[in-house]
């Protein structure tokens, strides 16, 4: 049969028909400041630093033998609030640079602290955290904790929850908890886990303890995404909430849903099928100031070193371009990433 020239438009053709190489979604440019913990291990010495989202180390501040982590800024960058565990404990505050360390939660006669998990509000002037109404944990250290707020120099602590309804876990543990508090952008709101309807879900409040309301509905199956939520945080712009989903805060994937609940999208897909013990969690999630990337700490295959590795990771907002962004855990913090500091030219 004779071809002629009809071949010459087979491209083109083809192309209107949508039949084209898909274009490649590059990774968000990321900039701004990391403040993150240099140690992965529970009991090892951890200290802070802060460096920017290529890995570039730009101070170290702590350094000792102390367990420094869950560390979050202030919104203007001037301001370091962090977890330390040592003799003392509790939750610290610094400036930016290192320096003016104090104690903001001492207890008299000098009792330990167990206060953790600080976040300071966008303005400055709060602090919100977990603790235990009676300055220290029971028999068990998993019931007992609410979420609580001081002012920014440690004056004038208030509790803000009274949780009444605890849960068993998957190993048989009871647990009761409000924690993990985190703002939202404009200071209203207050986002943060409890065990109040029987799970571990993700909750709402107004910023001065009002107006609760749960977000989460998990089921207790053997899915990926449940029964347990924490580690909740809003986006930049207030739109959106990043979460643990999974089980017993450990062995979980990282989910997204609107700000009111709705619209629940699963981002990870590594996650534990409730029945084995040893499997990857993707846990932690933290925004980038620009709300395009999401860190989040893993215990997932690096094929770069070709093992399992204990380490922080970055991804779109959408879930792609899942990346090793620090070669270990960033430590927890809420607010660790932000645009600039006065103190980092």
């Amino acid at each position: 049969m004779k071809r002629g020239l009809w071949w010459l438009s087979v491209p083109l053709w083809i192309a209107s028909i949508g039949f084209v190489e898909p274009q490649v979604q590059l990774p968000a440019p990321l900039t701004g400041l990391i403040v993150a913990s240099d140690s992965t291990l529970e009991k090892a010495p951890a200290n802070l630093y802060v460096a920017r989202p290529d890995g570039k180390i730009l101070r170290y501040l702590t350094q000792d033998n102390n367990w420094n982590r869950n560390a979050g800024w202030s919104y203007n960058g001037t301001k370091v609030v962090w977890n330390v565990r040592n003799s003392t404990g509790g939750i610290w505050l610094m400036d930016a640079n290192g320096a003016q360390k104090r104690e903001l939660t001492a207890h008299a006669g000098g009792a330990p602290s167990y206060a953790f998990g600080p976040a300071f509000s966008p303005d400055g002037k709060h602090i919100v955290y977990s603790d235990y109404p009676l300055g220290r944990p029971g028999s068990n250290a998993l019931a007992g904790i609410e979420v609580y707020v001081m002012n920014a120099d440690g004056a004038e602590k208030r509790r803000l929850t009274e949780t009444t309804v605890g849960g068993i876990t998957r190993t048989h543990l009871f647990i009761r908890w409000s924690m993990r508090p985190a703002y939202s952008p404009d200071g209203k709101k207050i986002v943060f886990v409890s065990t109040q309807s029987g799970n571990s879900e993700i909750w709402v409040m107004n910023a001065d303890g009002t107006e609760k309301k749960q977000l989460t509905f998990n089921e207790k199956s053997n899915g990926p995404e449940g029964p347990d939520a924490n580690f909740a945080s809003f986006s930049p712009d207030g739109k959106k909430i990043a979460f643990l989903c999974g089980w017993e805060t450990l062995y979980g994937n990282i989910c997204l849903m609107n700000a009111d609940g709705s619209g629940r999208i699963q981002l990870t897909h590594d996650g534990d099928d409730g029945l084995r013990m040893d499997e990857t969690s993707n846990d932690e999630p933290a925004w980038s100031p620009d709300g395009r990337s999401i860190m989040f700490d893993s215990t997932r295959y690096d094929p770069s070193i070709r093992r399992y590795a204990e380490q922080t990771w970055v991804m779109n907002v959408d879930g792609s371009n899942q990346r090793v962004l620090i070669r270990h855990l960033y430590g927890e913090g809420r607010n660790p990433w932000i645009e600039a500091s006065p103190y980092y030219k």
